[in-house]
């Protein structure tokens, strides 16, 4: 994690990819990796990362958004649908889990609400934009 922060990113990788060796069933890792394929524009790489994440831990939702976003940008527009219907039907939970005193403003299931509008619009179904 120094190294990813540190912007070491290949450094970072090497030791993300150590980690789940040693330790599989633990799903951080694969999220920290996911988050650095993310940020390095690898969408194909970061979407395997965050599914092995919610295959471990289902109800991770910044893991779903984190692979609809990665399918959007790789022009998958039906499967990021997909994945951004499924957390706005969940509703506006907390997904800051242990820490009460953290409020949401803006809880993830309106990031996803603005994510689908984008690509809406970008496929020209103004009509479903401008509904939701």
């Amino acid at each position: 994690m120094v190294y990813h922060s540190g912007t070491f990113y290949e450094q970072a990788k090497q030791c993300y990819i150590l980690a789940i060796k040693k330790n599989s069933s633990k799903w951080i890792w694969n999220y920290y990796l996911g988050y650095l394929n993310k940020e390095m524009g690898e969408n194909a790489a970061a979407i395997e990362n965050f599914t092995k994440v919610v295959e471990k831990n289902p109800k991770n939702r910044l893991a779903w958004f984190y692979i609809g976003e990665g399918y959007q940008a790789m022009g998958s527009n039906d499967k990021a649908e997909g994945i951004f219907n499924k957390i706005i039907s969940q509703g506006d939970v907390n997904d800051s889990p242990g820490n009460p005193a953290r409020f949401d403003y803006f809880p993830l299931s309106t990031y996803a609400r603005f994510q689908l509008a984008n690509i809406y619009l970008n496929t020209q179904r103004t009509d479903l934009t401008e509904r939701l």
